[in-house]
Formats: structure tokens, C-alpha cells, sequence
């Protein structure tokens, strides 16, 4: 499965940021690096490389996905609609 998937950076904070496309069509940034989660198991938010936005928590083994840049961003309040 090919992802649409390219690197920029935060207009924010400054730092490196992967741009995602959601099924909806629109572009989520996230943090680069994979992580690995067990989804429906806690309250961080996660998104997989083909989008998908899922709950869960951070594990050892499971599935593979991005935290949101929001989450981690310091300014991210200046993009919030």
C-alpha cells in the first residue's frame, strides 16, 4: 500500500514534521517516528500511516503510527480554529 506521506516543518515550533493524508482527504501533521501502541487501551491519540486516527497507549508490541503534532507542538494554540 503506497501512503501519501512528505516532510516539513512546524510554522510554530520549527521542527520537523510529517504531513499525512487522512481518509477524508486532508493533511494531518504528525511528529516523525513511528511508534508502537495497543489500540483501545488508553488516551493518546495515534495516527497510522494510512491515516486512521486511533485511541490506545504506548506498548511494546501492536500496531505502528505517529503522535499528532498538536500533541507535542508548544504553539500549537496559534492553528487552532
Amino acid at each position: 500500500m503506497m501512503y501519501d506521506q512528505n516532510f516539513g516543518f512546524c510554522r510554530g515550533c520549527k521542527k520537523q514534521i510529517i504531513w499525512t493524508r487522512t481518509p477524508a482527504g486532508r493533511n494531518m501533521p504528525c511528529d516523525p517516528g513511528m511508534i508502537t501502541f495497543t489500540a483501545g487501551a488508553g488516551s493518546e491519540t495515534f495516527i497510522t500511516p494510512d491515516g486512521q486516527t486511533k485511541r490506545g497507549k504506548r506498548s511494546e508490541e501492536g500496531e505502528r503510527g505517529y503522535i499528532p503534532h498538536w500533541a507535542t507542538c508548544p504553539n500549537w494554540k496559534q492553528f487552532k480554529k
